[in-house]
């Protein structure tokens, strides 16, 4: 069925993408504008993420508040990035790790954490290596590609957020190899029938 090929796992990674985007930038755009009309101005919490041309720049835009606090009140007083470039990524992993429990108490928080760390450090690393070159005077072309690979990076990652490791992995072997699972598949019914007439 149209759900269990190569496009069932485009599909998939869509669908997931766009649930967990509208959950937590849904409720802040609502707090946004009830605080408005109030006369009180919250700062903007989503900046466009899913436009991100890197992880870096990805957690500049997503959960800016969570995303601030844990900077400033965890990985800074750790040394943040004026360390050691190692200790800085063991910095990164530790907050990230942090975030990815600070939405529940569980393996696939936690390792999801842990890959958003090693997101970013690999982001890092690779920015070190080019000295920002490339980061900088990007493309049309390699702007198109660098939006590609985050946003398979993030789409993916989001699997960890929803499935306990082990079952994530599967899924990722199975969207790969064009057999998405059925449950996998339920999961896209169930939330497109919610969306289409």
């Amino acid at each position: 069925g149209v759900y269990s090929g190569a496009l069932g796992g485009v599909i998939f990674l869509f669908v997931i993408s766009m649930r967990i985007f509208l959950d937590f930038a849904g409720y802040s755009y609502i707090a946004i504008g009830i605080s408005r009309i109030i006369g009180i101005r919250i700062p903007q919490n989503f900046n466009a993420p899913y436009l991100s041309t890197s992880i870096i720049d990805f957690w500049n835009r997503w959960h800016i508040s969570l995303s601030n606090w844990v900077r400033d009140y965890l990985f800074i007083p750790l040394g943040g990035s004026r360390v050691h470039f190692l200790r800085n990524i063991v910095n990164l992993m530790i907050s990230m790790a942090v975030i990815g429990l600070w939405h529940g108490f569980g393996a696939r928080f936690f390792v999801w954490g842990l890959l958003q760390g090693l997101g970013l450090s690999i982001n890092h690393a690779f920015r070190r290596l080019t000295k920002g070159r490339i980061s900088k005077g990007k493309t049309k072309f390699q702007s198109l590609v660098s939006w590609t690979i985050t946003m398979l990076f993030v789409s993916c990652s989001w699997i960890f957020f929803f499935y306990d490791p082990g079952k994530a992995l599967s899924i990722i072997g199975s969207i790969v190899f064009g057999t998405l699972p059925p449950e996998a598949s339920n999961y896209i019914r169930i939330l497109l029938n919610g969306v289409l007439p």
